[in-house]
């Protein structure tokens, strides 16, 4: 399960950050995604879960010609 705080009252902002906010912004939404299929988002992915990712990324890589053929640098 991942965390998560959705209480609005412990935002914190300077008038100045509130009153453009209030200028630009009507309305919001947020959506996360998932974006390879069966492992968690970031801020809930164990150490296992980046692994899996690295290595489904290190094989998409891998099939990749032409002008987008490079070399992946692992961190």
């Amino acid at each position: 399960k991942h965390p998560m705080d959705l209480d609005p009252s412990k935002l914190v902002f300077t008038e100045e950050q509130k009153e453009t906010f209030n200028k630009y912004v009507v309305s919001t939404r947020i959506r996360a995604a998932r974006n390879i299929s069966g492992f968690s988002l970031p801020t809930g992915a164990t150490e296992e879960d980046r692994a899996g990712v690295e290595n489904v990324l290190k094989q998409t890589f891998a099939g990749l010609s032409g002008e987008l053929s490079g070399t992946y640098y692992e961190l």
